[in-house]
């Protein structure tokens, strides 16, 4: 197992590697911890360590995937969270890998280039203020699907607003909000949520498309990754030019059982 120090990892100058790594959020983030740990052989293949580790492959070639596994059915001693390209967890798949766990998340990782202009409707893209943290911070308690304290919402919300990049669509109340975070210079899509009773009214495709006009203007690449299989939040993102660019595979794998 050759581990190596960013330092040392020469694929960041490869430009398969560069053309690929602006999709893949997580080893963005994983990088941007000096002190990670990699994996490679600095020519066909990358394993980057970070809270989920995240497996990049220049090819397709068999050669290429078993040596992969070798590195992973080394590395394997615990429950680990992984994220690859789809190519490579098919061929998983196709090998039958004993290591496989539970049904994997499929992560479309979308870009827009040329914006399409969606349906008009009621209100405007606004700018939160301080009056509307309260609001805010009870849309974003019932978005959750796990418990929260009040103050934590609170914390959340006040950051939200006290960024440049958090915006709602305002219809009398605010109706929908969606905010960006900037790496290097790409702008990915966060915290997107429409209010219950206001979906399918056309707000969302309104909200994102003005919004993006504005990441365009800034000279940033918008980007969203989503869960691939919600079919209907993802034609939100359509509707207004967002294409998928790839499909990302967040999987677990079972502890090495001793024989």
């Amino acid at each position: 197992m050759n581990i190596i120090s960013l330092e040392d990892f020469k694929l960041l100058e490869d430009e398969t590697f560069k053309k690929d790594k602006p999709f893949y959020e997580l080893i963005n983030h994983n990088l941007d911890d000096k002190k990670c740990k990699i994996i490679t052989d600095n020519q066909n293949y990358a394993i980057v360590f970070g809270d989920v580790i995240w497996i990049w492959t220049k090819n397709q070639r068999e050669d290429t995937y078993l040596k992969v596994i070798e590195e992973l059915e080394n590395l394997i001693n615990e429950l680990l969270t992984f994220v690859c390209q789809e190519d490579f967890y098919n061929y998983l798949q196709n090998i039958n890998w004993k290591y496989l766990k539970d049904k994997p998340y499929i992560c479309g990782c979308y870009e827009c280039k040329k914006l399409i202009v969606p349906k008009k409707v009621n209100g405007k893209l606004d700018k939160p203020t301080i009056k509307d943290t309260e609001y805010l911070a009870k849309c974003w308690e019932e978005s959750l699907d796990y418990p929260s304290s009040w103050d934590m919402n609170l914390m959340f919300v006040t950051k939200w607003i006290n960024s440049n990049n958090f915006y709602v669509w305002r219809d009398d109340k605010i109706v929908a909000y969606a905010s960006y975070n900037v790496h290097n210079n790409m702008a990915e899509l966060s915290n997107v949520y429409t209010l219950p009773l206001e979906r399918g009214k056309g707000y969302m495709p309104n909200l994102i498309y003005n919004m993006t006009k504005i990441i365009l203007k800034s000279k940033l690449r918008p980007i969203v990754y989503t869960n691939y299989e919600y079919v209907s939040s993802n034609k939100c993102y359509q509707k207004v030019g967002f294409e998928l660019e790839c499909k990302l595979i967040k999987f677990n794998v079972d502890k090495i059982q001793e024989d």
